[in-house]
């Protein structure tokens, strides 16, 4: 068996922090037939070729979302379509929508067609899988029901204005907080044997209390694109050996916490969930696929990865070919897996570490397909080892492996790292199980290595024999600063097989003055197999004694100023050896110098300060450079490139400065804002965001005469409110007024906000009525929503005499009534509306069953409000008052009229209890109503909107949580869950523009 040490093939810094910014990078790519392409969160991505050399700078996903009129937020996927040779890219935006986008060609530079799709609840955690007929997704959003979509593959290729999408859900398993599926998806050109149904495959844990024994289970989606009705999905559960999702050792330091760090600060180790992606092949005498998930190594929560590969035959359905666990008791915690078959049946595994005294780091390994089953038997091997910690719990929150579709057989592998204290960047890593007969590659730098003392140097370096051959004499080189190649002969006797040689060159290289230059080595073999892995890039430090690095600190949201005058804030690092005492550095606008400053203080090396000062700018833009001028007085700057940054500040005297201040909640990374102009235009925005329960505070210059719009969104769709730690925010002008805040946390997906900088009312009142159930019961009920509201709301119904904090108006008798709502800054409106009263009469009249056979309902209503409808045994309600094919018995009859008026006898002589609201404007029908505690929502308003707000609300009016429902085609479809209720009577109120509906509902045990 060849040798299990297995060296990278490429090994390469993808896209850092500093080019994104966003936390955590969701980082993951795929390999195509020429390209390697990384994505990062929200969102950019970059393409190298296969020497992992970047081809492109960042490209950014919204180049290609504007066609749809959207924008990146987040959980992008990147998947290469082998069979068609394009690139499929995914994202969600800031709403419930999931963004699709299919390139055109082979190249991911080139141009792309774009979709957007909606959803019913937000899309959290997309997962994709590429099959035969449709691209599967799967998404977490909340609710009972676990949702699979199947968006028609054929459509996308071909794109069509339109593409079909189907949704289909099975009930959640249950158990955990955080349940999500993930997609099979196919890899190779022998896709899936035709009409083989999709597979989406979950955990189910038996510490979870819905099983006896861990197993997979097996979602087989059969999706029929002429009728959405024939299509369903079939579950069957495999018994694994035994596992317990939970490896977390570290969470009690909030949120998502669970693996250690040496700061002590637990991080995501996506426990519960299979990791992106689970890897499909169809090799002719079977098909395969391979999955991966966190599992408690130990038994005292030390993490580490099963993975199963599981087969299907002509003969044999899906079943465990084999599995086993990578990790041990050596303290280490192994994470966040992704895992790959190549075309042989090898397998490549990579994955995260960290411990308590290891700093987050990747790793890999792997087995050829002839080994012992069940043992992943490549050595592991670190590929890039981190050097920091961070202080907040978000990590990955997935990584990646692919195989090359060119060769079949060379894994390629993204991930996060932490090279610095809260500082994440990405490693990219290719590796092969297969071996070329000769393979000679440089295996790491030996010499120089950072130093301030770097003048003449010499290169060693270490070389690998990873061919079949023993090899002899063969020429090495080096590449200083992009210079010459310098180029000589490795003269040995011989170099065998899995053996390592350091080689020292004799011609050495000058440093001479401070900084970071790149340095390459190769070995330079004609017959070397494998030239990919013969040529490693290192960035060599000579640092300065006096070098400090100035980086400009914004201050807001937006580089206005609404003065003459500006406070500038500039980040100080000594990168220099000498502790810097001084320095002073000139000022410069627009390139003519107008001050020389000076900072005075200790600071040594690695550490970090800001210097403030004033200047006087222009009304309008104006261009700022700084430059450092001398160190400690007397010497000059040695790195000069790192302290000369330059800015844009633009002056509006006649602007007013304004203030947010934002606080998060327990889930910050579901929050996002934005600042909107009177013309919807965004001036400013923010999040997601890290640290939880922290108040930031940004600044705006506004127009004093505008009025502006503020948005709060919720990625989850349940406010600022998760496990009752309440958000908010507060706008304050420049005097200290408060002219807008959050109106309330529970808010759903979305929050608007309506303020002026002037003294201007822009509250509004809303009202919704729900009219007697039946004559005489006077139990209407009348229910307020309002915008734009500063401060406390109260609402009164007898012209201000008496006002209370509910919105909720209950047990009220037919008459006209008038609604005054007035805010905390005094701002109020008014509304009338009208209870109807309940004259609904009905006749019932039967058909009977003669000899056993059939009977039949007939009704006739009178005395009802709009349109009427009809149900017998609690069923559905239609328009059609006859019910016949009736079998003899007892008969329950309710006839309910638009304004919820009922009336119900019982006759002697079918289907789904529910109840509907039915207007000239609307039709709701919520089912089953009474219900067990999940009610089914049908509606149809005469808008187009997509998305309709509801906001649900106790029997005594208090407000519960708020949502949205989505409209396919013409129907509005949603899911409303009181589960955790008790049984008893709640309102729900829809809005749609001008109208607000008002609906019963009610739970029984």
């Amino acid at each position: 068996m060849p040798s299990n040490d297995i060296f990278p093939i490429v090994n390469i810094e993808g896209i850092g922090e500093a080019s994104s910014g966003s936390t955590p990078p969701d980082v993951n790519g795929d390999i195509g037939r020429d390209f390697y392409v990384e994505i990062v969160n929200a969102t950019f991505f970059r393409v190298f070729d296969k020497s992992g050399t970047p081809v492109s700078g960042l490209i950014s996903a919204n180049s290609i979302w504007n066609q749809v009129q959207q924008s990146s937020a987040g959980d992008p996927i990147l998947l290469y379509d082998q069979a068609v040779d394009r690139w499929f890219l995914t994202e969600f935006p800031s709403n419930n929508r999931v963004l699709v986008a299919i390139s055109h060609t082979s190249d991911p530079r080139g141009s792309w067609d774009a979709y957007a799709f909606q959803t019913p609840r937000f899309p959290d955690f997309p997962k994709y899988g590429i099959w035969g007929d449709a691209y599967y997704l799967t998404t977490n959003e909340g609710g009972n029901s676990f949702p699979i979509y199947a968006i028609n593959r054929e459509d996308i290729l071909a794109g069509v204005e339109t593409a079909r999408i189907q949704r289909l859900t099975v009930p959640k398993i249950g158990g955990i907080s955080f349940e999500v599926g993930q997609p099979v998806d196919w890899d190779g050109l022998v896709p899936p044997p035709e009409g083989s149904p999709g597979i989406v495959v979950k955990l189910n844990d038996d510490d979870w209390g819905t099983t006896f024994t861990d197993e997979i289970v097996f979602h087989k989606i059969n999706i029929d694109w002429n009728d959405s009705n024939n299509s369903n999905i079939e579950q069957i559960s495999i018994p694994t050996a035994p596992f317990d999702t939970d490896g977390c050792q570290q969470e009690n330091t909030g949120g998502f916490s669970c693996i250690p760090q040496p700061n002590g600060q637990g991080i995501d180790g996506a426990q519960w969930i299979i990791c992106n992606k689970a890897n499909y092949r169809n090799f002719g005498t079977h098909e395969a696929f391979v999955m991966a998930f966190m599992v408690d190594v130990t038994g005292e929560d030390v993490a580490g990865i099963r993975w199963i590969e599981f087969r299907k035959t002509s003969t044999e359905d899906w079943h465990i070919f084999q599995e086993g666990t990578v990790g041990s008791d050596d303290g280490i915690h192994r994470f966040m897996p992704s895992i790959a078959l190549d075309g042989q049946g090898s397998i490549g595994l990579g994955y995260a570490v960290s411990g308590p005294d290891k700093h987050p780091s990747l790793r890999y390994t792997g087995r050829y397909s002839g080994d012992p089953e069940g043992i992943m038997t490549f050595t592991e091997y670190e590929f890039a080892s981190g050097s920091g910690s961070q202080g907040f719990d978000r990590f990955g929150d997935y990584f990646s492996m692919s195989v090359d579709p060119a060769d079949e057989s060379t894994f390629w592998f993204a991930g996060e790292y932490l090279p610095s204290d809260n500082t994440w960047a990405t490693r990219i890593v290719a590796f092969a199980a297969s071996r070329d007969t000769i393979d000679v590659f440089p295996l790491s730098l030996l010499s120089p290595v950072n130093d301030a003392t770097l003048g003449s140097q010499n290169v060693s370096f270490s070389v690998f024999n990873r061919g079949l051959t023993t090899v002899f004499d063969f020429p090495v080189g080096y590449q200083f600063n992009n210079g010459e190649w310098i180029t000589e002969i490795a003269d040995i006797d011989s170099l065998p097989v899995d053996e390592e040689l350091d080689f020292t060159f004799n011609t050495p290289f000058d440093i001479l003055a401070a900084g970071t230059y790149p340095l390459r080595i190769a070995t330079f073999l004609d017959n070397d197999g494998n030239k990919r892995n013969d040529t490693l890039t290192f960035m060599v430090t000579k640092f300065g004694l006096r070098d400090v690095a100035l980086e400009y600190v914004v201050e807001g949201d937006a580089a206005v100023v609404c003065s003459e005058d500006a406070v500038i804030s500039l980040r100080v690092k000594n990168t220099g050896l000498d502790t810097v005492k001084q320095f002073t550095y000139s000022l410069y606008l627009s390139g003519t110098p107008v001050d020389t400053l000076s900072w005075t203080g200790l600071l040594a090396f690695g550490e970090e300060t800001t210097a403030d000062f004033s200047a006087r700018i222009n009304d309008g833009e104006n261009q700022f450079t700084v430059s450092v001028d001398t160190v400690n007085y007397v010497y000059s700057d040695e790195v000069p490139a790192n302290n000369q940054p330059t800015w844009l500040l633009t002056a509006n005297p006649e602007g007013q400065q304004v203030f947010l201040n934002f606080t998060t909640d327990n889930f910050p990374e579901e929050t996002t804002w934005e600042l909107l102009d009177d013309e919807n235009n965004v001036i400013a925005s923010d999040g997601p965001f890290a640290e939880q329960q922290t108040t930031s505070t940004s600044q705006f210059c506004l127009d004093p005469e505008a009025c502006y719009t503020f948005i709060v969104y919720d990625a989850f769709g349940d406010g600022m409110s998760a496990q009752g730690v309440k958000g908010d925010y507060e706008i304050y002008n420049e005097f200290g007024v408060l002219i807008a805040d959050l109106p309330k946390p529970n808010f759903g997906s979305q929050s608007t906000n309506q303020f002026c900088l002037t003294a201007q009312c822009l509250f509004a009142l809303q009202v919704g009525v729900e009219h007697e159930s039946t004559p005489g019961a006077g139990d209407a009920i009348a229910m307020a929503e309002t915008n734009n509201s500063l401060g406390e709301v109260t609402y009164s119904i007898d012209n201000g005499l008496n006002f209370q904090s509910s919105s909720s108006f209950l047990n009220l008798t037919p008459g006209v009534y008038t609604m005054l709502a007035k805010d905390g800054a005094g701002c109020q409106d008014t509304t009338s509306f009208e209870i109807l009263s309940c004259n609904l009469q009905a006749l019932i009249t039967t058909e009977p069953a003669i000899g056993g056979d059939v009977g039949e309902i007939h009704v006739t209503a009178s005395g009802g409000i709009g349109p009427v409808s009809y149900s017998i045994q609690d069923g559905v309600f239609v328009q059609d008052s006859f019910f016949v094919m009736l079998e003899p018995g007892e008969y329950i009859v309710t006839v309910k009229d638009s304004a919820g008026c009922t009336t119900t006898d019982t006759v002697t002589v079918s289907t789904m209890v529910s109840t509907s609201s039915i207007t000239a404007d609307y039709f709701i029908q919520i089912s089953p109503n009474p219900g067990k505690g999940v009610f089914q929502v049908n509606a149809r308003f005469d808008n187009e909107q997509v998305f309709l707000p509801y906001s649900l609300f106790s029997a005594s009016g208090a407000p519960l949580f708020d949502g949205t429902i989505v409209m396919y085609d013409e129907w509005y479809k949603g899911e409303i869950s009181l589960r955790n209720y008790p049984a008893g009577i709640y309102y729900i109120t829809f809005r749609s523009g001008r109208d607000l509906a008002v609906s019963r509902l009610i739970k029984v045990d």
